[in-house]
């Protein structure tokens, strides 16, 4: 079910109608061909219409009985929220990069604001009463919080994935902006389940392989258990291959290799806006449409040494930073994980970002390590702390998870800079602490970072 009005969808089914399959495209309400007045974007009657139709599709006399879901990005997200609502003859989903949190994946990353241009949509709905209350709805009522609240829960996988019962399979990229979403609802499902992540960004995902997989096994009873055995299938950047693992690493047993990259506070300038600023021009960062991956400069970088010996990270990286900027009342705090090649090629890893202000931890639901330090952090954004006045302010930020052979004489980088966001428009300088720190996920290696 798509608001992208499924005219324009026929040829998103992975050649399923060649294989055997109907394959069925549905206008959620509101848009295209689809009546009924609008509520808004994921909303729980949306929901229930895809669960409806789910159960209609299974009754007629064409079907065995059995209906799988695919999809991706915003067809990814309602296909779980439908899952959950366990609809008669849903066998198993298959999401693609979709987002699982509509407050911290879709909108406000880090509590800064992302992916605003997404209500543009609604100019193609086709229908004028949806065109008004869709444009309301997002710029009026929704997006004017800043907090996280009961509407972005409301269009929220994250909080009914333990109640998905049927097998789903997960396909992401490297370069996606919702990998988050792809990842945690890997790790949040408790039924038979699979992962798969590629070079890819938001367009362009090739996992038709093994979503035909997926679906004649479920759904036709055809082929081995994808489950079976190795769940999860990665693309190695490095050394541009494929490995294969049980499962996702697991945050308590994997070993972490602790790179402080500042032996003495260093300086960082902080602009009131990124106007004609550019991404570094050596560097080839993440873009992703979506929301912005690679759009902000590198203000202030670190490297470290050579590696001395071929070395794979693999899983989440974690950062805890700790900036002074007395005199910015609040600010965005954007920082990148790059490998810098010997020929001064640099290539980025890895990207997270986090509003001051937004930096409240609920411990609870981060993922921790064995010290209980939060790897992947789970803000709260639900109340406003303002930075310290004086001295530094630890922030914790949630980077991208990143799986990457280095070379011998491959260098990482670490790469911040700080945007003003206190309505001050003049440049500030902040400083960012010796404390500051990344922990690494090794799996071999030694290297020297």
């Amino acid at each position: 079910m798509t608001p992208y009005r499924k005219e324009g969808q026929l040829r998103g089914g992975w050649n399923l109608a060649e294989r055997g399959y109907h394959y069925f495209i549905a206008d959620v309400r509101g848009f295209g061909g689809s009546r009924g007045p609008y509520g808004g974007v994921l909303s729980a009657r949306e929901i229930q219409d895809y669960a409806e139709l789910i159960e209609w599709l299974a009754r007629q006399p064409f079907c065995s009985g059995k209906v799988g879901t695919v999809g991706g990005s915003y067809t990814g997200a309602n296909q779980m929220l439908a899952a959950a609502r366990h609809p008669q003859g849903l066998a198993c989903i298959a999401p693609t990069v979709g987002p699982v949190d509509f407050y911290r994946d879709w909108n406000w990353r880090g509590g800064i604001l992302t992916f605003g241009i997404w209500g543009s949509n609604f100019f193609r709905s086709g229908q004028d009463a949806t065109f008004r209350e869709g444009l309301r709805f997002y710029y009026q009522d929704l997006l004017p919080n800043r907090l996280d609240n009961a509407d972005y829960r409301l269009r929220s996988a994250e909080y009914v994935l333990p109640k998905i019962e049927v097998p789903a399979l997960f396909s992401g990229g490297w370069d996606d902006y919702f990998l988050r979403g792809t990842i945690r609802g890997y790790l949040h499902v408790r039924s038979p389940r699979r992962l798969v992540v590629g070079p890819w960004g938001h367009g362009g995902v090739a996992n038709e392989d093994e979503t035909h997989r997926w679906l004649d096994y479920w759904l036709k009873g055809e082929g081995t258990n994808p489950t079976a055995g190795a769940k999860v299938r990665l693309f190695r950047t490095g050394s541009e291959d494929w490995i294969e693992r049980e499962d996702w690493f697991d945050f308590k047993r994997a070993t972490w290799r602790e790179w402080k990259s500042l032996a003495a506070p260093a300086e960082v300038y902080a602009p009131p806006n990124l106007g004609g600023i550019a991404p570094p021009q050596n560097a080839r960062t993440k873009f992703d449409p979506t929301s912005g991956f690679g759009h902000w400069p590198e203000l202030f970088t670190a490297d470290g040494a050579p590696f001395e010996t071929v070395s794979d990270l693999d899983g989440q990286p974690g950062l805890e930073a700790w900036v002074e900027a007395g005199p910015c009342g609040d600010f965005e705090f954007p920082a990148r994980l790059s490998v810098l090649k010997p020929d001064g090629s640099c290539v980025q890893l890895s990207e997270g970002r986090l509003l001051a202000s937004r930096r409240a931890l609920d411990l609870e639901r981060s993922f921790t390590n064995a010290e209980g330090y939060p790897i992947a952090p789970w803000h709260t954004h639900d109340r406003v702390e303002k930075p310290e006045p004086a001295g530094f302010t630890r922030l914790n930020l949630e980077l991208s998870p990143l799986c990457h052979r280095f070379s011998p004489g491959d260098r990482l980088r670490l790469g911040v800079t700080l945007i003003r966001a206190d309505e001050v428009a003049e440049p500030a300088w902040a400083r960012l602490g010796p404390q500051t720190r990344v922990l690494l996920p090794q799996t071999t290696g030694i290297g020297g970072a």
